[in-house]
């Protein structure tokens, strides 16, 4: 199935310091990064986000929420990743250093991109990254099974349940969302928007999964750029990376996988949005910092 993906480009006025693309997290859409993307942009950096199939507006109708593809939905995920590098990457020198960016879901695309492509990066940044679970067979097996009987665009609350339906159990009395974020205009702001929260097809989780396989097998990884600056950053209170041990876990499997560039920032109290905290800015100045820092060396 072919999309035209929606996507939005951020220019600076003057020289390009680098180029950050952005990828979007689960249930979502690329236009909820515009106040980081303008914040990058007055810094000098060209940034371009874009929306998933199955997202957004490159969603063509709300019946197809959730669902990327009849056949390697979540290989097409990556490969629409790399379609968006290429449309920014031809209006600048190929000098101009180019970064990364990855949210939730998004950093399971960026990682399975890294595994192919990451000759074209200078730095790559892991927000809110989720960690490996071994569910994920399981799981898997359960999509396939509702795909076969109950049709590839059917819902199942199961299915939920296995991917995001636990994180808000860590904080009970809240609404189904507290988790993604403990600033309460963030969390109202993303239940009243139509474009966030939908569950995935049985489809889409077949791919969810099957994405999550990919990034965690060292299999058919091509590590040619294993001095490649990568940053994990995340909440203390983010359900979503498996706490200490869960975040420890995405990065070594990184370093198995040959990278040895690797740093990581926890903010203390903070969940899974933290773009979207009232501490925002503080977190768009550590990335700003780290970027200039690891991945604009070259530039001087």
């Amino acid at each position: 199935m072919n999309v035209e993906l929606s996507y939005n480009i951020y220019r600076p006025q003057d020289y390009a310091l680098g180029i950050v693309q952005i990828i979007h997290g689960m249930s979502e859409y690329g236009h909820r990064y515009e106040k980081f993307a303008q914040y990058l942009c007055k810094k000098g950096f060209v940034v371009i986000t874009y929306d998933h199939r199955g997202h957004g507006s490159t969603c063509l109708s709300k019946d197809e929420f959730g669902f990327f593809d009849s056949e390697d939905g979540w290989l097409k995920l990556i490969e629409d990743a790399h379609f968006i590098t290429d449309v920014v990457k031809r209006e600048y020198p190929p000098d101009v250093p180019f970064i990364l960016f990855g949210h939730s879901m998004g950093s399971l695309v960026a990682r399975s991109y890294l595994k192919r492509y990451d000759y074209e990066l200078n730095g790559l940044i892991l927000s809110g990254a989720p960690n490996y679970q071994i569910a994920t067979p399981l799981g898997l097996l359960l999509a396939k099974h509702f795909v076969k009987t109950k049709g590839e665009k059917a819902k199942s609350t199961l299915l939920e349940d296995l991917s995001t339906g636990q994180f808000s159990k860590k904080f009970p009395g809240g609404t189904k969302y507290d988790w993604i974020s403990k600033n309460p205009d963030n969390v109202e702001s993303y239940i009243n928007d139509p474009l966030c929260g939908f569950p995935f097809t049985n489809k889409g989780y077949e791919d969810l999964f099957r994405l999550m396989g990919d990034m965690h097998k060292l299999k058919g990884w091509k590590c040619t750029n294993k001095e490649l600056p990568i940053f994990f950053i995340a909440g203390e209170d983010d359900p979503c990376t498996g706490g200490n041990s869960g975040l420890l876990n995405s990065i070594n499997r990184l370093k198995k996988a040959g990278y040895c560039n690797l740093t990581q920032l926890v903010y203390p109290e903070l969940r899974h949005e933290i773009l979207n905290e009232k501490e925002q800015e503080v977190v768009y100045e550590d990335i700003f910092e780290w970027i200039c820092k690891h991945c604009l060396k070259k530039n001087g």
